[in-house]
């Protein structure tokens, strides 16, 4: 019976070590992924210093050509849609609106690596792409990431400058810079005018705030260009991103995107005015839900990767260890019972 429980606790001891390393380094990295029920809510507040007037594209401007200083809100939502082994196709929606008017709606779709969050999987309507598109990867490090800019249609370098706490947890904090590059987002282009006419010119040119030498210059340049004045649009941005570090979560974003429109004189190009000029950081709700997120993952995180199997490694080791003791430790041996003695009957001699 000894022998039978010491290589019982020994087998199971040794089993535990097995799984606790398979669960570690086998089962964590394919459970610490992009959640296939992944679905979240973002909105970011700020101010935009120039807006083009909503109205403007509507056939009707109600109000100046350009807006200045008007509250606005950034809704951005994300849900995976389908996954595919370490593939997941997310829909990306960002609707920027002002009070009263809508005056973007953008849904992309990309297909991403479950773990690198790299561009990964062909799903059909997914946007060709290189980068990051929504968060960082599951445990990421203190180094550059690269990531994705819709406007342009390419990448950008998401610099690591350091940690810093925000929101009351620890984060890596990353920044980025993209020059004055072209617009070239088949979607966004199909909400601005590829051209105007020189009378709806006019009527924006009064809020433009332009000097009187300003003016005429431009007014001589629209003079020489066909009617409509045929427009190109450029976008840049200057952002900064918090990100939790065991979960990938963007915690808190602050960023400043400006787009501007500008006048095709032939093979040059003549900047005229931003048309968004906009600059926001996260609400405080949404700073609140990004955190508890960050804080939730990071602890599903830990329970598969140090919980479980640090738990199962110290229990397979007791066991084995209680196993070798059992086998090793010797049986005591029983003391012999000693046989009486017969006293001898003593021998009388006869006669």
């Amino acid at each position: 019976m000894r022998k039978r429980s010491a290589v019982a606790a020994l087998t199971i001891g040794l089993v535990l070590i097995v799984v606790s390393g398979l669960v570690r380094w086998v089962a964590a990295p394919r459970m610490a992924v992009l959640p296939a029920d992944l679905q979240t809510v973002r909105v970011y507040t700020g101010t935009a210093a120039t807006l083009v007037n909503p109205t403007s594209l509507m056939g009707t401007t109600i109000g100046p050509g350009l807006l200045r200083d008007v509250a606005v809100t950034v809704r951005h939502s994300t849900k995976v849609v389908q996954t595919s082994g370490h593939a997941a196709l997310v829909a990306d929606e960002r609707a920027v609106s002002i009070p009263g008017y809508t005056v973007a709606d953008l849904n992309y779709r990309f297909g991403i690596n479950r773990s690198s969050f790299q561009a990964a999987g062909a799903f059909p309507g997914a946007v060709a792409h290189r980068g990051l598109t929504i968060n960082w990867p599951i445990g990421a490090g203190r180094h550059d990431y690269t990531g994705w800019v819709t406007d342009t249609q390419s990448s950008t370098r998401l610099r690591y400058v350091g940690e810093q706490s925000r929101g009351g947890i620890p984060t890596y904090v990353f920044r980025t810079l993209v020059a004055e590059s072209p617009i070239t987002d088949p979607q966004l282009l199909r909400l601005l005018p590829r051209s105007m006419s020189k009378s709806a010119l006019m009527t924006l040119t009064p809020s433009l705030g332009l000097s009187r030498d300003a003016l005429l210059t431009m007014s001589k340049v629209v003079d020489r260009l066909p009617d409509p004045v045929p427009l190109v649009y450029t976008y840049q941005l200057a952002a900064t991103y918090w990100v939790a570090p065991a979960s990938g979560v963007v915690v808190d974003t602050v960023q400043h995107e400006v787009r501007s429109v500008s006048f095709v004189d032939g093979a040059a190009t003549v900047p005229v005015t931003p048309v968004m000029d906009m600059t926001y950081h996260s609400s405080a709700a949404t700073l609140a839900a990004a955190v508890n997120d960050a804080k939730d993952n990071a602890a599903a995180i830990r329970l598969v990767e140090t919980t479980v199997p640090v738990g199962l490694l110290i229990g397979g080791i007791v066991l084995a260890m209680a196993g070798l003791a059992l086998a090793l430790t010797k049986r005591p041996r029983r003391p012999s019972t000693p046989v009486p003695s017969v006293p001898q009957r003593e021998l009388v001699r006869i006669g």
